[in-house]
């Protein structure tokens, strides 16, 4: 589920409702989810949908364990002690990344009017700017652009 509505990036951007939402959804998918990196915490759009995502934590935890214990013994197996590393050392990235999202998903948070204005900034960022560089302009950033907005809700100094 979105954080912010098309309808509000739409407008936002000050498009015409009638503009494909096919061009603007990966765009917003993005946006959000660059929010959610920067604060390291996953992002919801109500509190009941924070509270179904942690409910479900220890499960995930548990499912991840069960993966991680199953390839290390399936590493184990294997005759080839270079696959075998390679093996171990999928695993064990795949664990991790199970430990990063349940812990990026327990300390979640509702967006709040000021995590939606840095999404939709970085929105805007990526509608209006289609490569890394600009030629032959002057560019500026913004005092209090979108990090400044989520800087309050960060943890952790990863992302």
């Amino acid at each position: 589920m979105s954080i912010v509505p098309l309808s509000e990036a739409k407008a936002h951007l000050r498009l015409e409702p009638d503009f494909p939402d096919a061009q603007l959804a990966g765009k917003l998918a993005a946006a959000e989810q660059r929010a959610a990196h920067f604060i390291n915490r996953a992002i919801f759009a109500s509190d009941t949908d924070l509270q179904t995502a942690i409910a479900a934590v220890p499960q995930q935890l548990a499912d991840a364990g069960t993966a991680f214990r199953a390839a290390l013994e399936a590493a184990a197996a294997l005759p080839d002690q270079d696959a075998a590393l390679l093996m171990k050392d999928a695993a064990w990235r795949a664990y991790t990344a199970a430990i990063t999202a349940a812990r990026e998903t327990a300390s979640g948070i509702v967006a709040t009017e000021d995590i939606k204005a840095a999404i939709l900034l970085t929105l805007g960022h990526l509608f209006n700017n289609v490569s890394d560089v600009e030629v032959g302009t002057i560019v500026t950033p913004m005092d209090y652009g979108a990090q400044y907005l989520l800087m309050p809700h960060r943890i952790g100094w990863g992302g």
